[in-house]
Formats: structure tokens, C-alpha cells, sequence
């Protein structure tokens, strides 16, 4: 399935993808950068994305902590594999 840029939204922040993670956005795939060491994570747009970022840099964003641990958990997982057989 082939999508435009304006329906997916792009970040190298990890803390960032947790949260998006674990507040349901839906993660498409890992892109890799030019530093071997880092990955951009790729997110499908959804209406309330743009809420949720602002939300988290103001800090105004609350969620239940086991939900952003499993999804610390569950990205950590994929990063590992992606950076393994890459």
C-alpha cells in the first residue's frame, strides 16, 4: 500500500514514538538515516497527531504508565531487530 508524505508523520525521537505508540498511532516502519546508529520512526497520520505532539512537549499529555512501558518495551524490540538485520 503506497501513501503520500502528507499522511505520514516522521520523527527520530524515541520518547516521542513511545508515547505515539502507546496512545494507539499506529507505526508503519522504521526508515534508516545516514548515521548507522539512528532510525527516523514513521507513523500513520491520524486526527488527533498533531494534538498529541503539541501535548507532549507542553507536557500536557497524560497516559497510564504500563501502557508507554509496553510500548517502550515493544518498540525497543523492533529497533533491535531492525538495526540486526538491516
Amino acid at each position: 500500500m503506497s501513501r503520500n508524505n502528507n499522511q505520514l508523520f516522521e520523527t527520530q525521537d524515541f520518547n516521542l514514538s513511545c508515547f505515539l505508540l502507546a496512545s494507539e498511532i499506529h507505526l508503519l516502519s522504521l526508515k534508516p538515516t545516514n548515521d548507522p546508529r539512528k532510525v527516523i520512526f514513521v507513523f500513520e497520520k491520524h486526527p488527533s497527531l498533531e494534538q498529541l505532539v503539541q501535548g507532549f512537549w507542553s507536557n500536557s499529555q497524560r497516559i497510564e504508565p504500563l501502557k508507554l512501558l509496553n510500548a517502550q518495551r515493544v518498540l525497543k524490540q523492533r529497533l533491535h531487530s531492525y538495526l540486526l538485520f538491516k
